[in-house]
């Protein structure tokens, strides 16, 4: 497990084995882990996303012991002709879920009376200027800033990778003047720079106080949302999200799909080809 992964895959990890513990032996055939899968679905405490997230890591799990202890592992089938081993244990079904984006009305809220401060107002204009995650939120400095953009400390687990991403000058001012020299995100009671589950925090009482459901990252997708439905390409808007696939920008397509049709009900060529009664000129 020492791959730089990121807290909260490491999180995710303790959390999956904590659901094998009680075994005596570790599972070795499919129907064990299948059980253990089972059981977890029929406890009705976990959605779908997280049987499937459970599923994920207990898969990366018997992978790992299988290279590095040579034990079974119950979730593959050798082949014996060297190709893609067969798999034993199917991924859960996950219905299709479209991010989830807030609405204009909802950003004021949040604004007033979620918040309490500038810093406060600050944290839910940032994400939604740049598209930022909450780990990236909580690790940025004051050396991160520029006129024009933010030099952004990639969290993902795939690499520490930085990015530039481009900045608003409205909130490029706003982060001149807030925390201290270094750190933009103060305690108001300490004074002392927020950690990430201090942000996290933060935002959950913002949240709370505007009677909005939600977080950081519902604005990090109403961002994206909105950045597109000005018309916005998919393929900066990758870039700006730090998404190293464009399938997972392309999700946000969905989102903007009516938009898309009635932009091209105004603007379609075919239209000076008919009759405003649909006939054929």
């Amino acid at each position: 497990m020492a791959r730089n992964v990121s807290p909260k895959t490491l999180s995710n990890y303790r959390w999956a084995l904590r659901s094998i513990r009680h075994l005596v032996n570790l599972p070795s055939e499919p129907y064990e882990v299948e059980l253990v899968l089972a059981e977890a679905s029929a406890s009705g405490r976990l959605g779908t996303e997280s049987i499937f997230t459970l599923w994920r890591r207990l898969r990366d799990f018997f992978e790992w012991t299988s290279s590095r202890y040579q034990i079974p592992n119950p979730f593959i089938r050798p082949n014996p002709w060297g190709s893609k081993p067969h798999l034993l244990i199917a991924p859960p079904v996950r219905p299709e879920q479209l991010p989830k984006v807030l609405s204009p009305s909802q950003v004021r809220l949040l604004l007033y009376p979620g918040c309490r401060s500038k810093r406060d107002r600050l944290m839910v204009l940032l994400p939604l200027d740049t598209g930022l995650r909450l780990a990236e939120i909580a690790a940025l400095t004051k050396g991160d800033i520029a006129p024009d953009l933010l030099r952004v400390k990639s969290a993902t687990a795939k690499g520490r990778k930085m990015r530039e991403v481009p900045l608003s000058k409205e909130i490029f001012q706003e982060l001149l003047f807030v925390g201290d020299a270094n750190h933009p995100w103060l305690s108001k009671h300490t004074g002392a720079p927020l950690t990430r589950w201090g942000v996290q925090l933060a935002y959950h009482r913002i949240f709370a106080r505007a009677n909005v459901h939600g977080g950081p990252h519902t604005l990090r997708h109403t961002f994206a949302t909105m950045y597109l439905r000005a018309g916005g390409d998919v393929e900066r808007l990758r870039r700006i999200m730090g998404h190293s696939d464009l399938k997972t920008t392309m999700i946000y397509l969905h989102l903007v799909h009516d938009d898309l049709v009635e932009a091209h009900r105004a603007v379609s060529p075919i239209h000076q080809f008919y009759t405003t009664q649909g006939r054929l000129i």
